[in-house]
């Protein structure tokens, strides 16, 4: 497996693990009539908790899924520019020669 495959991969599993704790922090804040005095507030931090690490795991994600797509996106460029070069140096000796 490549480098490209694998950080697709993990962004894939950021991106689900942090739509879970939002998820998770949207479960947790409707349930909040159930809780009241300092277990009101421990439940709140958690929930605001699950959401802002959870927000930022799937920006995260989708940052690394734009990197991955430039990456892709620059060696095929690359892979092109070799494939164009392996021709060019004939053409280059034919023009050199005029």
């Amino acid at each position: 497996m490549n480098d490209n495959m694998r950080n697709r991969g993990r962004s894939a599993i950021y991106l689900m693990a942090g739509f879970y704790l939002v998820y998770m922090a949207y479960q947790v804040f409707k349930n909040r009539a159930d809780s009241s005095g300092g277990e009101l507030i421990a439940v709140m931090a958690g929930a605001a908790a699950f959401l802002l690490i959870g927000g930022g795991m799937m920006g995260f994600a989708f940052y690394m899924f734009y990197k991955n797509g430039k990456e892709m996106q620059r060696a095929l460029e690359e892979q092109k520019k070799k494939q164009e070069g392996l021709s060019d140096p004939e053409e280059e000796e034919e023009s050199g020669k005029a």
